[in-house]
């Protein structure tokens, strides 16, 4: 089957979307994924008619309704990311490679027993040894779980509290899935990430605001050269950790335990501290 050459509003390809979509689930509700498309096209045209630059305006178009139909019930952005992004690596450049990992995002959302109304890139479970098994040991990504663990786990965690899959998480799991490349353009900004994770319930700021929250605590988030976006690396921010670690001890702690290294280490008989 030859793919339909990509358009800006159809960057997989709709023969490329129905043909992952045919190999993955045995049928889908065309009456559900209609709604789908029609809920998120109204909820993105008020986002881009309210808050311009929030969405890719493209995300406001019929073309792209129509795509989340064909698409459905994974969301286009989660698949232009596998295929486009990830389609860069030798081990993904096959649709086996995708589809493994879409299977495996689809059994861990169906064992969490969530119903997000479209499956994105914010469902991925970073911390789900199946899921790390394919796009971080596969792709000899494994030191990105240190980011899995000090990014998505903690910091994006205890901004979300007690909701598993709140928006910093969701936010923080699409920007790593577009890292994993790790070429200078392999991350998003804010108006990317925004259309790969805002859900029906939300207002549209949200993803935003959280992509802001997270760049402020977490350890391993760059921005991209050019100031385009952000992006997950291998090494840690140490000027990010300092503040973290500055930050939980007490100031009077701080302040007894400076004079007492400085007179352990000036002490003895070439120094002597005057107070």
């Amino acid at each position: 089957m030859t793919n339909k050459i990509p358009t800006d509003f159809d960057p997989i390809g709709e023969e490329s979307a129905r043909v992952i979509v045919r190999r993955l689930f045995d049928k889908v509700d065309g009456t559900a994924a209609q709604s789908a498309s029609a809920t998120y096209f109204n909820l993105c045209k008020r986002v881009v008619q309210e808050s311009p630059g929030l969405l890719p305006p493209s995300a406001a178009s019929a073309d792209y309704a129509g795509l989340m139909v064909n698409c459905y019930p994974l969301h286009p952005r989660l698949l232009e990311t596998a295929r486009d992004r990830q389609g860069a690596l030798q081990d993904f450049r096959k649709s086996r490679g995708v589809l493994r990992l879409f299977a495996r995002i689809l059994r861990d959302v169906w064992e969490s027993g969530e119903g997000p109304d479209l499956i994105s890139a914010g469902e991925i479970n970073w911390s789900s040894p199946r899921i790390q098994a394919d796009p971080l040991q596969r792709l000899n990504r494994d030191n990105f779980k240190a980011s899995v663990t000090a990014d998505v786990e903690k910091h994006a965690g205890e901004l979300d509290g007690r909701n598993p899959r709140g928006v910093h998480r969701r936010v923080a799991s699409a920007l790593l899935l577009e890292s994993l490349p790790m070429q200078p353009n392999s991350g998003m900004d804010a108006a990317d990430l925004t259309l790969a994770v805002l859900r029906q319930a939300e207002a549209g700021p949200e993803p935003s605001e959280a992509l802001d929250r997270l760049v402020g605590v977490c350890w391993h988030t760059y921005q991209m050269p050019g100031g385009r976006g952000w992006q997950f690396r291998y090494d840690p921010n140490i000027i990010k950790q300092i503040e973290e670690r500055k930050g939980q001890i007490p100031f009077e702690d701080a302040r007894s335990r400076v004079p007492a290294e400085a007179q352990q280490y000036f002490g003895g008989p070439s120094f002597k501290l005057a107070a």
